[in-house]
């Protein structure tokens, strides 16, 4: 948002793929002017500045000077065909020709703090007359101020059908497109001077650019809780999207938080001006104002969804893995990968499971998976699949290795009782020749379930009772013609 009571100047950032090595690049911005707003539609860069509004076609690589240079002006925003452009003390410009030629729409009595598009209509905060909204492309003006007590407004944002508004009243909220407005700073620090909003993974949050620091509501505003866990004073600008939340600071530089504004990590990687005053957000670049005269850029990555630890548990030929996600942002599920590891460590992942994902979340969410397997050598991995269809890929770091049991053992058959299909392990401590045959109680031989050649391992095998009546069987297992074990098993129709 672009919001500050002074005039800003924006920086473009550039970075690639993690953090640890991400790097601010300066570019050839306006130079000796204040950089207070930056918007951009389509191929068409423009960025409201102390001295007129400029305009690149390259993406921010150079700027031409398109006018009104004696104007100095806080924000833009586009509605409709038209480009705005608000002032500190001149009103409010309209272009309609991406700013070839400028008209001025009213309310030149005023200092224009932010402009924001909602629905059809365009609304602009301002220093004494609150809000103001326009249904016809600022040819006229409506003010509201209908349960606002303090006119003094720096900011604005949209959300659904709400209309949100900070200033030194604290924030008021209109779900009637401000018509009527209602208070909403239960938890907010008393005297908070707004001046900032934005989203994060659902999440609102807001910015006191005086007092206050920064809050965050997930209830639209009905309460506030502080977010400012480890952040410098002073918050001159805020963006934020599903992935990641920006904070910039007057002498603090860029932070940013990728979990809902728990916590928040110093982003100032080769950054040389610290006096950050307004931010941009598109698609992966983020655009930030300071008050010196450069343009910044950084190209950011993040992963979707933050794995924080992946173990396996073995218990004989049972295989427990268990993961942990930080945070998740549209995470549909995992499909879990298994790949055998022979001598010649070749091989090919086989899916063996899927576990589904909680979306959207930033607490700590467990997850586990079990499967039993024979003996051998493996590798796990998940594969992590966001709402989208993109992927990625976590590795379990150790091989699990699943040994010989020293013992014959025949398990209980699973389900049971049945019907008609259940499942039934054994175990091997060394090559043989395997039969497991199915009895009545009185001893009579029904079906010969399994005669093969087995080595040394785990083993199971589904058993399917179609043509059997329903009762109590006994089956018995058998190595090289002598009997190991035997179990009952229910078959109910």
């Amino acid at each position: 948002m672009k919001k500050l009571i002074t005039p800003l100047i924006i920086i473009f950032l550039i970075s690639y793929n993690n953090y640890s090595s991400a790097q601010w690049y300066q570019t050839n911005g306006p130079a000796g002017v204040e950089i207070t707003d930056i918007i951009i539609s389509n191929a068409d860069y423009f960025a409201s500045t102390s001295a007129g509004i400029y305009h690149s076609t390259n993406g921010g690589g150079t700027w031409q000077l398109i006018g009104l240079q004696t104007e100095r002006f806080s924000c833009l925003e586009l509605n409709s065909s038209y480009l705005f452009g608000g002032t500190y003390d001149g009103g409010i410009f309209r272009s309609s020709n991406n700013g070839l030629t400028w008209e001025s729409v009213g309310l030149a009595n005023f200092d224009i703090f932010d402009l924001i598009s909602h629905g059809s209509d365009l609304f602009a905060a301002t220093g004494g007359g609150a809000v103001q909204r326009s249904s016809n492309n600022g040819n006229s003006w409506i003010t509201l101020t209908n349960g606002i007590s303090n006119y003094w407004m720096y900011s604005l944002f949209s959300k659904d059908t709400y209309l949100f508004a900070g200033g030194l009243g604290g924030i008021y909220r209109s779900s009637n497109n401000g018509n009527n407005w209602t208070s909403i700073n239960n938890g907010l620090p008393e005297g908070m001077h707004v001046a900032n909003f934005a989203m994060h993974g659902g999440t609102l949050f807001a910015a006191g650019i005086e007092t206050g620091g920064l809050y965050r509501s997930t209830n639209n505003g009905d309460s506030w809780t502080s977010s400012n866990n480890g952040l410098p004073p002073y918050i001159f600008a805020l963006a934020g999207n599903d992935l990641i939340l920006f904070a910039g600071f007057f002498n603090g530089g860029v932070w940013e938080s990728t979990n809902n504004g728990d916590s928040w990590e110093n982003f100032n990687q080769n950054f040389t001006d610290p006096y950050v005053t307004s931010f941009f957000i598109d698609d992966n670049f983020l655009y930030a104002g300071t008050s010196g005269n450069s343009l910044w850029l950084i190209e950011y990555n993040i992963l979707p969804v933050e794995l924080s630890s992946f173990t396996a548990n073995v218990i004989r030929n049972t295989v427990t893995l268990n993961w942990t996600t930080a945070s998740e942002i549209n995470n549909s599920g995992f499909e879990i990968e298994r790949k055998n590891i022979p001598s010649s460590n070749l091989g090919e992942w086989t899916r063996v499971g899927f576990v589904p994902g909680n979306g959207t979340t930033f607490t700590p969410q467990d997850y586990q998976y079990t499967e039993r397997v024979n003996t051998g050598k493996y590798n796990y991995r998940l594969k992590q699949i966001d709402l989208n269809g993109n992927y990625e890929y976590h590795a379990l770091v150790n091989e699990v290795q699943i040994g010989i049991e020293k013992n014959y053992k025949l398990s209980q058959n699973y389900p049971n009782p049945f019907n008609p299909s259940t499942k039934i392990d054994y175990e091997l401590p060394e090559d043989g020749k395997v039969n497991i045959k199915l009895y009545n109680l009185a001893g009579k031989e029904l079906r010969t379930i399994l005669n093969e050649y087995n080595t040394a391992g785990y083993f199971t095998i589904e058993f399917n009772a179609g043509e059997i009546a329903s009762g109590v069987y006994v089956y018995r297992l058998e190595v090289n013609g002598i009997l190991k074990d035997s179990k009952q098993m229910i078959l109910l129709k």
